[in-house]
């Protein structure tokens, strides 16, 4: 992916900005507050429809204004033809998505075909955020490798909340039909997120040794979310625990990754620092199995790199990005810690005025 052009309209801090970008590596700096990540968020949001810093939709329209759009023109790895994509979303809630021309009604649509990576200071977070931050790390990269994931994800889904209503209103004899059908799809969603776990740890182990080669025994386990071998077991076992609590307390909503050295788990034995090289290393590990897997090298957004990282660990992520052949974008304070590092790239600075902040090229 190459994204060629940006359009932002009262997208958080800018009213009007239009950029265009011809080079792989593009550093983007400015002081913190200045706007520099709603840049990069505004790429990853029209990609995903998602925020990586967890503002609502609503939340990314500029003050005062009744909606924001982010436009963009963007080639494919193919490289031939020019696509353009426009979304839209309204203080109403509507949302209006525009892929050369024609109307998508689905973001999930934009995401396999515009795919964005984001990597920012909560992803670093990646060894001690709860359980469920690591589950959505891992179905993202299963719904990106396996298109049909998501079907069974949502059915699963589903009928999950539909046991969990029985639970709270004592509907208790209707629970064998509808937790034989939880157990089937649950089943097929585990299949789906082991197969690509057991494809991810390698590419992980590896960069553990070029990144932590000082941790030592390394090992990574998939935990399900119940303990028997079948999840209908597991069910019947916990029934009168789900029906005091009124809902299910095992099932694909409690798998987690574990992480250990020598035995121990990560989070009580590695540094601040080494857990933030074990994050890193697990969503470059994402990328790269990813792009095997589609043959689609994504666009990635790496959000204030400076704060998270020191100066040996930059200079090896900045080796693994120079050699990957990714579209990046990168933010940091003061874009002269990390020029040396890239014979090519694209320098632009941000600056916080009245009424709205601006990016100029400034290399």
């Amino acid at each position: 992916m190459f994204l060629q052009k940006i359009q932002l309209n009262h997208f958080r801090c800018y009213s009007d900005l239009v950029l265009d970008f011809n080079q792989s590596i593009n550093l983007v700096e400015g002081l913190n507050g200045s706007g520099k990540t709603a840049l990069l968020e505004s790429i990853y949001w029209q990609s995903t429809g998602r925020s990586f810093r967890h503002h609502k939709p609503i939340d990314l329209i500029q003050h005062n204004s009744v909606g924001m759009s982010v436009y963009s023109e963007f080639l494919t790895d193919e490289g031939t033809t020019l696509h353009k994509l426009g979304v839209g979303y309204q203080r109403n809630k509507k949302k209006t998505i525009k892929l050369n021309g024609s109307v998508l009604h689905k973001q999930t649509d934009v995401a396999h075909y515009f795919p964005v990576i984001a990597i920012d200071p909560d992803a670093y977070l990646w060894v001690d955020q709860p359980p469920q931050f690591r589950r959505s790390f891992l179905d993202w990269l299963v719904f990106h490798v396996k298109p049909e994931y998501l079907s069974v994800w949502k059915k699963t889904i589903r009928v999950q909340k539909q046991i969990n209503e029985l639970l709270k209103n004592q509907h208790h004899t209707q629970l064998d039909l509808w937790e034989r059908r939880y157990a089937e799809l649950a089943m097929q969603t585990q299949i789906f997120r082991n197969e690509v776990f057991k494809d991810l740890i390698p590419l992980v182990v590896t960069k553990i040794k070029q990144f932590l080669p000082e941790v030592k025994d390394f090992t990574v386990q998939l935990k399900k979310g119940w303990q028997t071998d079948e999840i209908i077991d597991q069910l019947q076992k916990d029934r009168q625990r789900n029906i005091r609590l009124g809902n299910l307390v095992s099932g694909i909503h409690k798998a987690d990754i574990h992480c250990y050295s020598q035995e121990r788990l990560v989070n009580t034995v590695l540094s601040q620092g080494q857990k933030k090289s074990l994050a890193l290393i697990f969503y470059l590990s994402f990328i790269d199995l990813f792009q095997q897997q589609t043959n689609t090298k994504p666009i990635v957004c790496i959000d204030d790199i400076d704060s998270e990282l020191d100066h040996y660990k930059t200079e090896l992520l900045s080796q693994i990005i120079q050699q990957s052949g990714w579209q990046v974008f990168i933010s940091l304070v003061d874009a002269n810690s990390l020029k040396d590092q890239f014979k090519s790239k694209s320098v632009f600075h941000v600056k916080q005025k009245k009424g709205g902040s601006t990016i100029t090229p400034h290399n």
